[in-house]
């Protein structure tokens, strides 16, 4: 599957596939160019990811990531682009409903360590109180995040 994948030099946000979440006065650049970041390593883990981004700043880092979970049809919740919460679904229908309502929720966290700037991405529900078939959801909105994500990345240049 090919993405189409852009980068905004000016804003730092990110875009896939044929919409862009990018302000119109930008004008995206492909993520192939050279040098615009670099994936210095990914890590999948059970809930979530951790992503390393060599020589770009956090706040770079947390719009890429943001434009990533927005163009997957997430919103911020709560917080900013280094400290996030980004949902789907509705809570309110998650609780009367349990399992049968999709609500999916991600924390992303943004941490800077020299020129390395570290997402740490990883979901904050169980899936429990939706039982069987709430942790089956969680877990298979999970693996798709997961997927979704790799297919993101292999779009930037990699160290």
């Amino acid at each position: 599957m090919t993405m189409n994948a852009k980068f905004c030099h000016s804003c730092g946000a990110a875009s896939i596939g044929g919409s862009t979440s990018l302000q119109p006065t930008h004008a995206p650049m492909p993520i192939s160019q050279p040098a615009v970041q670099l994936v210095r390593n990914v890590h999948y883990t059970e809930t979530g990811a951790i992503i390393e981004f060599d020589g770009i700043s956090a706040n770079e880092a947390g719009n890429i990531i943001g434009g990533f979970f927005s163009q997957l049809g997430y919103r911020l919740e709560s917080g900013s682009t280094l400290q996030a919460l980004y949902g789907k679904g509705s809570a309110v229908a998650r609780v009367a409903v349990g399992g049968l309502v999709t609500r999916e929720k991600y924390s992303a966290r943004v941490n800077q360590f020299g020129s390395v700037s570290r997402v740490e991405i990883s979901s904050v529900m169980s899936g429990a109180s939706g039982g069987f078939i709430g942790r089956s959801r969680e877990k298979s909105g999970r693996n798709n995040l997961k997927q979704s994500l790799g297919l993101f990345l292999s779009q930037l240049p990699r160290r």
